[in-house]
């Protein structure tokens, strides 16, 4: 048991070392997003300025990523939820704040939040909080952004365009 426990302990500290330069974290951060929706299709990205009804349900659920021109915003328990392999070496607060130094995440909070204020197509308004991350850094291999992906695989029906 003491061996094992030992050489856990090494391994997890020798990954603490590396997640704390940072210099991993886009990309495996990348990778989780990507294979996270692979997994989970019945997760929409909803155009911010179209929602129809299913997409807001999706955002009252805080089961959405919403993105826009320049972000994706994701509800903090399911970006979270993403983020699970990397929250086995380092904290949430942790996390964050490297995805901040990293220019990953924009934010103005001291909990690296951002409200956003979102309407559906019927005319309700909603302010949610969201973890607000760069597109830049959730490009494909291919260099295509989540939406463009999930058109290209015919799933129009999990993405709201705008019209």
């Amino acid at each position: 048991f003491l061996k094992k426990y030992v050489a856990e302990l090494k391994w997890r500290l020798a990954q603490m070392t590396e997640f704390a330069s940072g210099s991993e974290i886009p990309e495996m951060l990348s990778e989780l997003v990507w294979d996270y929706l692979e997994t989970h299709p019945e997760i929409p990205i909803v155009d911010e300025d179209y929602i129809d009804g299913r997409g807001w349900k999706h955002i009252e659920m805080r089961k959405a990523i919403v993105f826009n021109e320049k972000f994706y915003l994701f509800p903090p328990q399911l970006f979270m939820e993403i983020c699970e392999p990397l929250l086995q070496n380092m904290s949430e607060p942790e996390l964050k704040k490297v995805l901040k130094a990293e220019g990953i995440l924009y934010c103005n909070t001291a909990d690296y939040t951002v409200k956003k204020t979102l309407n559906n197509d019927f005319g309700a308004k909603e302010r949610v909080r969201f973890l607000w991350i760069g597109k830049e850094f959730l490009l494909s291999s291919d260099n295509l952004y989540l939406e463009d992906v999930a058109e290209k695989e015919e799933l129009e029906n999990e993405i709201h365009w705008k019209d």
